[in-house]
């Protein structure tokens, strides 16, 4: 029984250091290899193909999208999704370009089986050439966010995201819903 037992703790420690050496040797490849966003990729179990859908998908929805604002605002809008990505929130600003300009931007949680962000950013001026083009007059001469403009850019947000959030449900299957949008100003929440 002692020779037995020496020789199972003996099997449990080689075993632990050659776990060891692997879960060593997988983190130093990791962090050699790939970017942020493919380790993030990884780690969700999403290929290319995945993102690729994903994408369809949103470009669905962008396209119903449109098709509801063209109705309310009685003229043509195009709209669509170039990119897909994923990556760290932390890229986000270096994403969007010039971050020392001041951006508005709408947040509009995505709520139930999944949780996410529905995320439009908007340097300042086209945040305010989009709520003069809603309202359809000049509303926004002094520059200054009135509660109008925020109501504008949030059902903006609710139109456009509900439009991406409902054909994701639709094709996944999943039991999604938006959360009320959120304005953010130059740093300042609303």
């Amino acid at each position: 029984p002692q020779l037995l037992t020496e020789f199972f703790k003996s099997l449990m420690h080689q075993t632990l250091e050659e776990f060891r050496q692997e879960l060593r040797q997988s983190i130093k490849t990791a962090v050699e290899t790939g970017t942020p966003s493919e380790h993030m990729a990884l780690s969700l179990d999403l290929t290319a193909d995945d993102l690729r859908e994903f994408q369809l998908v949103a470009n669905i929805g962008a396209a119903n999208a449109a098709e509801s604002l063209s109705k309310i605002l009685s003229k043509r809008i195009d709209l669509s999704i170039p990119e897909v990505t994923i990556m760290p929130v932390e890229q986000i600003p270096k994403h969007i370009g010039d971050i020392d300009s001041v951006y508005m931007g709408v947040m509009m949680p995505v709520l139930g089986d999944t949780r996410g962000t529905v995320l439009f950013i908007f340097k300042e001026m086209i945040g305010f050439e989009i709520i003069d083009d809603l309202y359809g007059m000049k509303m926004t001469q002094e520059h200054v966010l009135t509660e109008d403009g925020e109501s504008a850019l949030q059902e903006l947000t609710n139109i456009v995201g509900s439009a991406v959030v409902n054909v994701i449900a639709e094709k996944t299957g999943l039991v999604i819903r938006s959360g009320l949008p959120t304005i953010v100003h130059d740093g300042g929440e609303s």
